[in-house]
């Protein structure tokens, strides 16, 4: 490779940029710009010539007009001759405008353009007929022409003159016929002398055109020989050029080489028939081969996952001749999918068998990664429906006991044992529906169930004998608990919960029956990008995993594992809230959860959650039981009537004075009316002021005043930086006409005051 680069400089000629090549370029350079000027503007001239002589022709042909048109009046004695004499002569007059403009030293173009107007001059003509007239006005044939436009125009006066005789002679009421004869004898001369003046102008325009002709035959030839010095010259030099071309061809051929086969990207050379030529090491690896020349001889429909996707690239490649496919879904050596991001290049157009340039870059991870992400997004969407469906059905659902607890109180002793059955499966629908609404609040993350330590490995052992006893017998439950500790920091009847909608879905899929096991352990979590695992933090986690020996997850399915609704159970099998309500907890206590299929059949779930260091608890306040308000007055905002109509109606049985609300708004009224209360209990969620903003508001001016949120996001209500010190609580709905007093209670005893402070 050495001696034939050695010999490709040996054979280089001397550099076209030499001082010697560059002074004698530099000098035909020149010369061919000066001939070329030359030239344009000779051409310029014959073409502005030939706008003089087309002018003449125009000129010419309105003085004739206008002649014949003396002599139609001066027999007619017609208004409409005369019009027409007036229009040829005003042709004429324009011309000559133009002339007179041009003589001056600095001539108005405005006044030039509308002379050339007048007198008919086609658009092309005008700025080089005027360009050529100021210029070469004293040039010799262009100086003998002016000359003779002065005396045209002078003759055109003349014509003018004898035509307003004829008019005088025919007006009045006897016309003087031997002074018309000699007005038209006159006019006839005039005409005659004005024919050899324009025959002498065209004839000079002539000469003065051959005389342009002819130095621009010399100019022309000047050029044509440059250019052939030229291509001599360059033929030469090409002559040099080639042997050093051939090792420039050489090397060139060496860095393509080094080029294709070291690139980090992925690169093919197919040929038209759709066979592998040629490979490098990077596209090998991304379809998990060794050697690149395992890739050679092969055709590239055998990598792509779905046959028909190549059917519909090849047609777009064949007619754009360049395609960038962003997402293309290829089959690896070991049948597996890999995404890549191709761009497909017809090296020559032209040639029907002109080879393909394709080049890849494996994008497997980022295109999981915008999956996971766009699922997530799907997933916080349906969280926030069905967290407001959940809330409007707590309302109901709130109606509906209180007002069945205080009807059973209002009833006569006589009819309440009859009716107490009724009323008992009023409160246990409610209780079912209110589980429901507790599924949809804990996917939407809006339960505000308190959270405490949870030793997960204790939980799994303390509730053996119950999952046991969910599970047939030909399901052999098996328990795989980490020994050290293994504490999370989630409500406790929640992670319960999360245990057993796992183990029950492992359950359904196995109807057969199999092996069901629950495993805990510690694990450390680096930030990988596995499944699932996209927005969780590195750090220690403890995990929970629930497998099964079912028949696998299908992979659109697994998609849409977590949505809630979604399931895969016959019609009136399931609510298709088991999952979605694990993965809103999960999710809520800082974790994730996750899908892996196995090999072959079954599936693994796991969750991770953050593991829990011991630490100082807070104590909390209960409040107490059964004991009657004071005659306290309590300030009721709530915006759906049904649910502040029953809470009414709970406490003043309970012994409070109640002031209502309908919103924030009208309570704010109430407040700035001067109305005195002694605890605020206010919905969250209420259209325009909401209850957080409210309470905020109240609490500024009354910072000892007690609050109660009641919704199902009051959670959400205590983690206002304004509310931090004052004295509020947080009732879920749907609740009972005792939940709700002891509540009330709790906040309005001086202990429980001392307690929230």
């Amino acid at each position: 490779m050495s001696k034939s680069l050695e010999v490709g400089r040996a054979r280089q000629p001397p550099p076209l940029r030499s001082p010697r090549n560059l002074g004698i370029l530099g000098l035909v350079a020149a010369t061919f710009l000066l001939l070329l000027v030359l030239a344009l503007t000779g051409i310029s001239a014959l073409t502005t010539i030939r706008g003089y002589v087309v002018g003449e022709g125009l000129w010419s042909k309105a003085q004739k007009q206008s002649v014949n048109a003396l002599n139609r009046y001066a027999r007619s004695a017609s208004e409409s001759d005369w019009e027409d004499f007036e229009a040829c002569i005003d042709v004429t007059l324009g011309v000559r405008m133009v002339r007179e403009e041009l003589e001056r030293l600095n001539p108005d173009m405005d006044a030039v353009m509308d002379g050339f107007e007048r007198g008919q001059i086609p658009v092309e003509f005008r700025e080089g007929m005027a360009l050529l007239f100021r210029r070469g006005r004293n040039v010799g044939f262009a100086a003998r022409a002016i000359e003779i436009w002065e005396e045209g125009d002078q003759r055109i006066d003349a014509l003018r003159a004898l035509g307003g005789q004829l008019r005088d002679a025919l007006q009045g009421s006897s016309p003087d016929g031997d002074r018309i004869e000699e007005v038209l004898v006159q006019i006839e001369a005039l005409d005659r002398e004005l024919t050899v003046l324009e025959a002498d102008f065209t004839s000079t325009l002539n000469a003065g055109a051959f005389v342009v002709e002819r130095i621009l035959r010399w100019v022309l030839l000047g050029i044509a020989a440059i250019v052939l010095f030229a291509a001599g010259a360059a033929l030469r030099y090409l002559h040099g050029q080639v042997l050093h071309r051939e090792a420039v061809l050489e090397r060139s051929e060496a860095r393509y080489r080094a080029l294709f086969e070291k690139s980090v990207v992925g690169t093919l050379l197919v040929s038209s028939d759709g066979l592998v030529t040629r490979a490098n090491a990077a596209f090998a690896r991304m379809l998990g081969y060794d050697d690149p020349e395992d890739l050679v001889g092969r055709r590239t429909k055998d990598f792509y996952l779905y046959p028909e996707q190549q059917t519909q690239l090849v047609d777009q490649l064949l007619e754009q001749g360049a395609l960038t496919v962003d997402e293309l879904l290829v089959r690896k050596k070991d049948g597996s999918g890999a995404w890549i991001m191709s761009t497909s290049v017809v090296l020559d157009s032209a040639d029907e068998d002109s080879p393909v340039l394709v080049t890849g870059i494996d994008i497997t991870e980022r295109k999981e990664m915008e999956q996971r992400l766009a699922r997530k997004g799907r997933m916080e969407a349906m969280g926030q429906l069905a967290g407001g469906i959940a809330h409007d059905f707590n309302n109901l659902l709130t109606a509906i006991l209180g007002n069945a607890s205080l009807l059973e109180a209002e009833l006569p002793a006589a009819h309440r044992q009859n009716a107490r059955q009724i009323l008992g499966e009023i409160v246990q629908s409610s209780g079912t529906a209110a589980e429901l609404t507790e599924q949809l609040l804990a996917f939407s993350r809006g339960d505000p169930a308190t959270a405490s330590r949870v030793e997960l490995a204790e939980l799994v052992q303390g509730t053996y004998t119950l999952l046991d006893r969910l599970l047939p017998e030909n399901i052999a439950l098996e328990t795989e608990l980490v020994d050290g500790p293994s504490s999370v920091k989630a409500p406790p009847a929640q992670l319960k919960q999360v245990l057993m909608n796992l183990v029950i879905n492992a359950r359904d899929v196995m109807p057969e029956g199999g092996r069901l096991q629950i495993s805990v352990d510690r694990v450390q979590f680096g930030g990988s990008s596995a499944d699932g695992l996209v927005d969780l933090e590195p750090g220690d986690y403890v995990r929970l995993s629930v497998s099964d020996d079912g028949p696998g997850i299908d992979p659109g399915v697994r998609s849409r594992l977590f949505e809630p609704f979604f399931t895969t159970k016959p019609e009136g099998a399931g609510s298709g809230m088991g999952l979605a309500t694990v993965y809103g907890v999960v999710t809520r206590a800082g974790g994730c959860v996750y899908v892996e299929p196995a090999e072959g059949r079954g599936a693994t779930f796991r969750v991770l959650l953050p593991f829990a260091a011991a630490s100082e608890e807070e104590d909390l306040v209960v409040p107490k039981l059964g004991v009657q308000g004071g005659g306290e007055t309590l300030l009721l905002v709530e915006d759906d009537d049904a649910v502040r109509r029953v809470a009414r109606r709970i406490l003043e049985n309970a012994g409070y004075r109640v002031v209502e609300a309908a919103n924030g708004m009208e309570a704010m009224y109430v407040v700035r009316s001067g109305v005195a209360f002694d605890l605020l209990l206010t919905d969250v969620v209420m259209p325009g002021m909401g209850g957080v903003e409210l309470a905020e508001e109240i609490v500024r001016d009354q910072p000892r005043l007690p609050v109660l949120f009641v919704s199902g996001y009051a959670k959400v209500a205590l983690q206002s930086d304004a509310l931090k010190s004052a004295h509020t609580d947080s009732l879920a709905k749907p609740f009972t006409p005792a939940t709700l007093v002891e509540r009330v209670q709790g906040l309005l005893e001086p202990a429980g005051r001392t307690a929230k402070a």
